[in-house]
Formats: structure tokens, C-alpha cells, sequence
């Protein structure tokens, strides 16, 4: 199993301080061309799409290009912000993903409106609202793996909300990746090693940090996947079709799968860190 990340826009009711999916053009490509880059990553060995953003619910051929990426014999799943969902639209749209990601960082509405993890009006996730959620993605589609991503910053770092959370099939807690650009930063928002162990403590009790990912079982049911570095972590396609290099605290670009093979792009990325995160049946 080989993964890609397609974040199909930038666009985001959100507005997350520390999220890194910021690009140097916020256009999104024309349907066929996506289409193109899927046929590409298939050729070169990419077997799982997963759809993000940005907000990837925005993206208005969401349902055609899921239905062309099916039809290339690959799986594929979608990581969101969980806030935009109807229940015309989890009838309608999940039973066609592998896998539903929610992205929540705090059930804490004051601190969740402190980080950007909320909607204009200031509407957010809360522990109600997600278990809703996850009842109806259930009732929709019950083979569809629902999978809740937490990134830790030093907003969040010290916060319980979030202990104790059932009816998800697997948790991934990530330490926020520091990113800097001309224009942005969110080194500000990074955590020490030890305030990291501390918050995975809470959810895996004897917890010690060192920089590798861990598998662990959780007490309430699926799995706890824990991110300690984020460097080269997931091969990720931009808005443009760009393959992206996320090595240290910027991301550079490998090539464009418009105008270049797979194969070419991973020349540059040290594409054997990528696929060795998906080597093996306990791979995060």
C-alpha cells in the first residue's frame, strides 16, 4: 500500500493557526486535470487516495472525482474539518470512502475558537456534535473506518477534552509541524518533547517520546497512532498538482504530475521514507 494526500483547494472555513496546508497559489486545477494526476499516481504505485484540503468538502466535483478515483482501482478516504456535513450528504457521499477523517483538536469550544478550528460564526466541534456525527456516519455506511486526527500545539497541549473518546476506529495524534514562510509562520504554536509525552500520556498511560510512530491499543476500541515528527511523513499533492517536499520547515516543490512521472518526482522526495510508512500490516 502506497498513499497520496491530494489537497484539492486551499480554501477553509477554518482558520487553524498552526495548519501548514498553505500554498504559494490557491487556485485549484480543472477536474481533468486531476483526473490526469490520479491516473499518474496509479502508475506509479500509489494504491489509496486521500482527499484534503484546505476543506475538501468545498471542492464542488468532490463526488465525481471520488467516482473516477474508484474507478482506477484505488481506495480512498477524506480528512475534513467534520462541520460542513449534512445528512443528505453522509447518505449521499459516505458509503463511498474507505475511511471518513474528522480533524478536532479540543471539544473545549472557548480554546477551539482560540486555535482557528472553528466556523466564521464561530461554530466548532463539540464532544455532542462528534458523537452525532459518528452515530450517523454509522448508520450511512457502515463499513466506512472513521479515524479522528488531534495535532498537539502549545494551545492544546495541556487540554483533557478530548480523553476517552469511543466509536472511532483509529486516533492519530500528531505534533504540530513548525512551518515558515515569506509570510507565515506557526513556530510560536510549537510544543517541547516532554509537553508532547504529556498530552499522549493522557490517552496512552506510560507513554514516553522518542521521534518514531507507535501503534498502540486504545482501551475504548480501535487504534492510537502517535505522530512525534511529521517531516517526510506524507507524500502530498498540492492544489496545482505539484508533488511537495516536506522536509524541515518548508516545503519545496519535486515536480508537477501535469508534466512529470511519479517516478520522477520521487528522485527528489526520498520516496522510500514515504512508502516504508506503508510497508506492513501494523504501518501507521
Amino acid at each position: 500500500m502506497y498513499k497520496a494526500n491530494l489537497h484539492l483547494l486551499e480554501a477553509c472555513p477554518c482558520r487553524c493557526r498552526h495548519c501548514f496546508s498553505r500554498f504559494e497559489d490557491g487556485r485549484s486545477l480543472p477536474f481533468e486535470d486531476w483526473v490526469r494526476v490520479i491516473k499518474e499516481l496509479r502508475v506509479g504505485g500509489v494504491t489509496d487516495i486521500n482527499l484534503a484540503g484546505g476543506e475538501p468538502l468545498l471542492y464542488p466535483h468532490l463526488s465525481a472525482l471520488t467516482a473516477r478515483i474508484r474507478e482506477e482501482g484505488m481506495r480512498v478516504s477524506i480528512i475534513t474539518n467534520g462541520l460542513l456535513f449534512s445528512e443528505q450528504w453522509l447518505r449521499d457521499m459516505a458509503p463511498d470512502f474507505d475511511a471518513v477523517g474528522i480533524s478536532v483538536d479540543t471539544f473545549r469550544p472557548e480554546l477551539a475558537r482560540q486555535m482557528g478550528r472553528c466556523l466564521p460564526d464561530g461554530t466548532c466541534m463539540t464532544s455532542g456534535r462528534f458523537r452525532r456525527l459518528v452515530d450517523s456516519i454509522r448508520i450511512c455506511s457502515p463499513e466506512t473506518r472513521i479515524k479522528l486526527n488531534t495535532v498537539v500545539t502549545r494551545d492544546n497541549w495541556d487540554d483533557a477534552s478530548m480523553r476517552g473518546v469511543r466509536g472511532v476506529d483509529r486516533r492519530k495524534i500528531f505534533r504540530m509541524k513548525v512551518f515558515e514562510t515569506e509570510g507565515f509562520s506557526n513556530r510560536d504554536l510549537s510544543v517541547t518533547d516532554g509537553q508532547f509525552e504529556s498530552y499522549v500520556s493522557g490517552l496512552v498511560p506510560g507513554y514516553r517520546f522518542h521521534a518514531c510512530p507507535d501503534v498502540f491499543r486504545a482501551d475504548e476500541g480501535g487504534e492510537i497512532v502517535v505522530e512525534p515528527v511529521m517531516d517526510r511523513s506524507y507524500l502530498i499533492i498540492d492544489p496545482q498538482g505539484n508533488v511537495i517536499d516536506n522536509k524541515g520547515d518548508a516545503s519545496h516543490i519535486a515536480g508537477n504530475l501535469l508534466t512529470d512521472s511519479l517516478e520522477d518526482c520521487a528522485r527528489h522526495i526520498r520516496a522510500d521514507l514515504y512508502k516504508a510508512r506503508y510497508v506492513g500490516p501494523d504501518k501507521p
